[in-house]
């Protein structure tokens, strides 16, 4: 019971793979997703990417309108990236690891450092289904929103 960082960090020291892909527990991935990132990948020489998703609840497509914003304006609002559809190098994230400081918002810090110093892209395929009710997102908004304000302060 070390919280999500802490966890995070240990399983990616533990993992042997050439790639590591996220997944969070109630959320559902296509079939295919892990194929297709790899094949995007591969054609656009990213070091990480992520896709784009449905919402579980109000069927929408997310990232939105802020897909097609550049990472470094949208960056400066929200996350523009989906956590859970995260493919990355294992060389690269073993490189950077989630900052420990952060008990919430750990993967924005992680996107801002892959923003400033590696190639990495959103898929506009829909590979994944997210989940936003009683998640962490909703059930600690508050300390979300304090540790992503930090972690903009800490990168400007």
């Amino acid at each position: 019971n070390l919280g999500l960082t802490k966890s995070l960090n240990i399983l990616i020291n533990k993992s042997k793979g050439i790639f590591i892909a996220r997944q969070d527990s109630d959320d559902i991935s296509s079939k295919t997703r892990l194929e297709k990132q790899l094949d995007f990948m591969e054609k656009q020489n990213l070091d990480a990417c992520t896709t784009r998703a449905i919402n579980k609840q109000t069927r929408k497509k997310v990232p939105g309108l802020s897909y097609y914003l550049p990472y470094k304006l949208s960056t400066k609002f929200k996350n523009p990236f989906i956590h859970g559809t995260l493919m990355i190098k294992s060389d690269v994230l073993k490189g950077l690891m989630y900052d420990e400081e952060f008990y919430y918002s750990q993967d924005f810090v992680l996107f801002l450092n892959l923003i400033k110093n590696f190639n990495i892209k959103t898929m506009n395929n829909c590979l994944y289904e997210l989940n936003t009710k009683n998640n962490i997102s909703e059930n600690f908004k508050k300390e979300q929103k304090k540790y992503f304000d930090l972690a903009k302060k800490r990168n400007i």
